[in-house]
């Protein structure tokens, strides 16, 4: 009846699960989800905050600067405080995509998935 068509193949394997679909189980899966994703929008607000505040000190300083080399040291302060919240910024997201691939592989060793036959 099936080929060896990917399509076909997902169709299969859907209806071949379909009889192990529990909707009452469904908040509990969404859930994690849920607060993945709204770890990664505290995680960009806050980050925006920063880089919002940092751009803001920046215009400011350079508000009054009439000297060129004024301007010049204003510059290179303003790229190395980027430069810092840039490497902060990779930190914290490389932390926090670790901490949900660890959460993710222990769900999955936890859960009671059946072994395919």
């Amino acid at each position: 009846m099936f080929t060896n068509n990917p399509f076909e193949a997902m169709v299969k394997a859907m209806t071949e699960s379909l009889s192990q679909f529990q909707p009452a189980a469904l908040p509990d899966v969404v859930e994690p989800v849920r607060n993945n994703v709204q770890a990664w929008v505290e995680l960009a607000q806050r980050q925006a905050a920063q880089t919002q505040a940092a751009l803001t000190e920046t215009f400011l300083s350079l508000q009054n600067v009439k000297d060129p080399q004024a301007a010049l040291e204003a510059f290179r302060n303003s790229a190395e405080v980027g430069l810092a919240l840039y490497a902060n910024y990779l930190k914290e997201a490389t932390e926090l995509s670790t901490e949900q691939l660890y959460a993710a592989v222990d769900a999955v060793g936890k859960s009671q998935v059946p072994a395919k036959k």
